[in-house]
């Protein structure tokens, strides 16, 4: 072996010869290489990022199911469903499973999303969230084996079709003898599906991706929804409606109506027209004489004819009901609603916030647009109206732009009116401010502030001295000849005097207003007014009275007018025995929950509660014996219903609270009207043939000058003979001197009905139960 002689060369030779091994070794034994890194996990479906803006238009969360559930207040409003209106086999299997099951999910939220604007999703969604995959794994089947027996599959809309046997096939002896029935398809009603801890009821089968497609934004990055969700976040219910994606929906529609029409109309299949049969142009619209000026009005009102005298006051008012409740203005709706309820021990609370993404103004309530909201205020009324006030409505409306939206033109919804016509019609004030030689933007409303109120009592109320008594009955109402046809009631009983409304207006300057009312009641048309008023002093409160037409007094800060002298004397007589709305105990504790500024307010006095407890006691009233044995040992504590409008710069925020007693009750009503008994079947059935028989009677005698005989009204079919029939009573007929009774009695009493009913020319129907025997007219009046 040389070795080199230079030496640098000689101590690389050694270095590699000693490094050679290792590097050998490490050749033959390589290290292991790190693991690739995984790549990231999706993050798992939640609630949260689920749907996307443009999924569904109707969203719904129920927080906390399973405590929802165990409830005290949800047992008890399920259980007259379950006693009362006989619900199917399905329903109560529905209602044992939730509770058996109501732990699994206690602390669960479950969604509805349902009206779906994106494509290739389900018409309705619903989606359980529960703590945690395992959790979701083990209620899916469980889920799915409840839902095959409330929702079982159903027979598809077209059974599918066998073979059909070719022209020259012969049929075999066991088909000569014997059709094999053909399969009849099945469709499921539903589809449970599961991903993380969401489990998925669809009524079509459900692609997770295709409810967020790729690059569309979550629902919860919707500044509509966001605004909602978060003001209700402490909420048991949700709801959101997408009202924008709504009308956008309903403009697209309306739209391609009216293409295809324009097609069919211009298309092959158009009708030809013929010199015979040119078209028909469109009737103008009629404008007034100068004449007739006075009593015409924007909104329609149909002027009186030249012979008579114009009544201005009459056409005011026509105006006013045809503006607000007529159609001639077109509801103006927020962009989205956010709704929330809450079902407690005491109450069940309701709120609706309106909201729009331009912080436009809206009205409060949207198919009433006229009603514009004044600012935010403290209410006064209450310090002024009676402690024993049993409705009472305030809010605080902007007059000068309510008088500005009133007056502008504006044609009936689905009509059309020309410009130039609208031009030449008045407006409904303007005869007023002829004869005043004023604009009332100028000399009544700056006198006026901003709160109004309604009141008007809803029970009757003994009065001290005799007055007419009027009788309203289930079936129909007085007849047009009854003196006191106008007497109004609400809970149908006997009501003593007149229940008419009060309504106050707060003022801004007292003295120009009692100086300027006696002006305007001269120019709205009472003429001579200042003749026939009276005055009266108490303390220093004035009542005006102009006979049983109208009354006015200043209270306070307010005026208050009512067409009956006694509603203003009740309010002077409680404000100054200091007996007021503020101070009655239920009011000031039912209101407690309402913001103290507010644009309105709603109170319902215990007094409706305390009607509906006496309505069930009557024996008289027309409900089943399971009804009225339910109402009778529910414990009803008669509490107020409260509302109340307030707006904290995201819209008007509506909120209700109904007492949950009178939701038990209503419920109840409900229940019982779907599971009517044979029994009182037939006795409605017979209250209705035994008011037409009357009816038939009071027409007889006014056409022909007498009553007819009971075989006359059938023969000549004025009453049909099949609404006498099949319902279990006899009808019988007397007729004598200038009058007639009219009877009905069960034929199998206690089992075809219970009550004999009576009727003669007073149109009221009478009843009582005589154990078959007929009824008379000293019995009460069916309620």
């Amino acid at each position: 072996m040389r070795i080199p002689k230079c030496p640098v060369a000689a101590f690389l030779v050694v270095v590699l010869l000693v490094l050679a091994p290792s590097t050998i070794a490490q050749k033959r034994t390589p290290q292991p290489k790190p693991p690739a890194p995984k790549p990231p996990a999706a993050p798992a479906t939640t609630f949260d990022t689920l749907l996307s803006i443009d999924s569904y238009k109707v969203y719904v969360e129920v927080r906390n199911v399973g405590q929802l559930i165990n409830s005290s207040s949800f047992t008890e409003l399920l259980e007259p469903v379950l006693k009362l209106a006989a619900p199917p086999k399905e329903f109560k299997t529905a209602v044992k499973w939730l509770t058996t099951h109501a732990d699994a999910v206690t602390t669960s939220r479950m969604m509805v999303a349902a009206w779906p604007t994106a494509k290739n999703i389900p018409n309705v969604l619903v989606a359980i969230e529960l703590d945690s995959a395992e959790e979701a794994a083990k209620f899916e089947p469980q889920l799915n084996e409840v839902l095959q027996k409330v929702l079982p599959p159903q027979p598809a809309a077209t059974p599918t079709p066998g073979k059909s046997p070719g022209p020259n096939a012969q049929p075999t002896p066991a088909a000569t003898n014997q059709t094999k029935p053909e399969p009849v398809a099945l469709t499921p009603q539903h589809h449970v599906t599961r991903s993380g801890a969401l489990v998925f009821v669809t009524s079509s089968p459900l692609t997770i991706k295709n409810l967020k497609p790729a690059n569309s934004k979550p629902l919860n990055e919707d500044q509509n929804f966001r605004t909602s969700y978060d003001r209700f976040t402490s909420d048991t219910v949700f709801a959101f409606f997408n009202v924008k994606a709504i009308e956008q929906e309903e403009k697209e529609q309306r739209e391609k109506a009216i293409e295809a029409q324009k097609a069919l109309e211009s298309g092959p299949y158009a009708p030809a027209k013929t010199p015979e049969e040119p078209d028909e142009p469109e009737p103008p619209v009629p404008v007034p004489s100068p004449e007739a000026a006075d009593s015409v009005a924007v909104t329609g009102v149909i002027a009186p004819a030249p012979d008579s005298p114009p009544n201005e006051l009459a056409n005011l008012l026509n105006s006013f009901s045809m503006a607000f409740f007529g159609g001639f203005s077109e509801a103006k709706w927020p962009e989205a609603i956010g709704l929330a309820g809450n079902l407690d021990a005491t109450s069940f609370e309701v709120r609706a916030l309106f909201v729009t993404s331009h912080g436009e103004k809206l009205p409060a309530i949207p198919f009433f647009p006229l009603l514009v909201s004044g600012p935010v205020l403290v209410p006064e009324s209450p310090t002024i109206l009676p402690a024993d006030t049993e409705l009472f409505v305030t809010m605080s409306l902007d007059l000068p732009k309510v008088y500005a939206d009133f007056l502008r033109p504006r044609a009936m919804v689905g009509r059309s009116v020309e410009p130039t016509a609208q031009a030449e019609l008045e407006t409904p004030f303007a005869f007023i401010e002829k004869k005043l030689g004023a604009k009332l933007t100028d000399v009544l409303l700056p006198l006026l502030g901003d709160e109004v109120v309604f009141s008007m009592p809803l029970s009757p109320k003994a009065s001290p001295t005799p007055t007419p008594t009027a009788t309203t009955t289930a079936i129909s109402p007085s007849s047009a000849s009854d003196s006191n046809s106008d007497n109004f009631t609400l809970t149908q009983t006997t009501v003593n005097g007149t229940a008419s409304p009060t309504i106050a207006i707060s003022v801004r300057d007292k003295e120009g207003l009692r100086a300027f009312l006696p002006k305007l009641i001269e120019a709205i048309g009472f003429k001579g007014a200042s003749g026939f008023a009276k005055t009266q002093k108490r303390e220093d409160v004035e009542i005006v009275s102009y006979g049983d037409i109208l009354s006015y007094a200043f209270i306070g800060n307010f005026l208050v007018l009512a067409p009956d002298p006694k509603n203003i004397n009740h309010v002077v007589d409680s404000y100054l025995k200091h007996e007021t709305l503020s101070s009655d105990i239920n009011f000031k504790n039912f209101t407690r929950w309402q913001p103290r500024q507010l644009q309105g307010q709603v109170y319902v006095s215990p007094a409706l509660m305390e009607s509906y407890k006496k309505w069930a006691a009557e024996p008289s009233i027309l409900i089943s014996d399971q009804m009225r044995e339910f109402l009778t040992r529910l414990s009803v504590v008669s509490e107020p219903v409260t509302y109340s409008l307030s707006n904290e710069g995201n819209g008007p925020l509506h909120q209700l609270r109904v007492p949950k007693n009178l939701l038990l009750m209503a419920v109840a009503g409900m229940s019982a009207e779907t599971n009517v008994s044979p029994m009182t079947q037939n006795e409605r059935a017979t209250m209705g043939a035994l008011y037409m028989i009357a009816s038939a009677e009071v027409t007889a005698k006014k056409d022909k000058g007498a009553y007819v005989t009971f075989e006359d009204l059938i023969s000549q079919k004025h009453v049909p003979r099949e609404m006498l029939e099949g319902h279990g009573y006899k009808f019988y007929v007397t007729i004598g001197g200038d009058g007639f009774e009219a009877v009905a009695v069960p034929i199998e009493y206690g089992t075809s009905g219970k009550l004999s009913y009576f009727i003669d020319q007073s149109l009221v129907i009478r009843a009582g139960d005589h154990g078959g025997s007929p009824a008379t007219i000293s019995d009460k009046p069916i309620q």
